[in-house]
């Protein structure tokens, strides 16, 4: 699962610059392991989204209900894995603001 955002809480900090390259080139490096199993929620800006257009168009915005909803697909994926006997690992990649004082992402 790799997220990116470059968008600030609330406009008390500046937005980011790269965090959606970042997502962009972890996303581009995981899914060389498991193609089909990784999932990628970002908000390209126009730079970003001209570069890399196949992921661009394929991924969803980094919002709370879509991460829930990956984070349940997965679960259900591991739990069928585990069942099976496979062995699971799950990678997370994040790039986005964080505000220490106000614990929301």
């Amino acid at each position: 699962m790799v997220v990116g955002n470059n968008r600030s809480l609330g406009g008390r900090r500046p937005d980011l610059h790269y965090g959606d390259d970042d997502a962009a080139r972890y996303y581009t490096i995981l899914s060389t392991m498991a193609p089909e199993r990784t999932a990628r929620l970002a908000n390209f800006d126009r730079d970003t989204a001209r570069l890399v257009p196949a992921i661009h168009g394929a991924a969803a915005s980094p919002t709370r209900a879509e991460l829930e909803r990956i984070v349940r697909r997965v679960a259900e994926q591991v739990r069928a894995a585990s069942t099976a006997g496979h062995e699971t690992e799950l990678y997370e990649a994040s790039r986005e603001h964080s505000d220490p004082d106000h614990q929301e992402a």
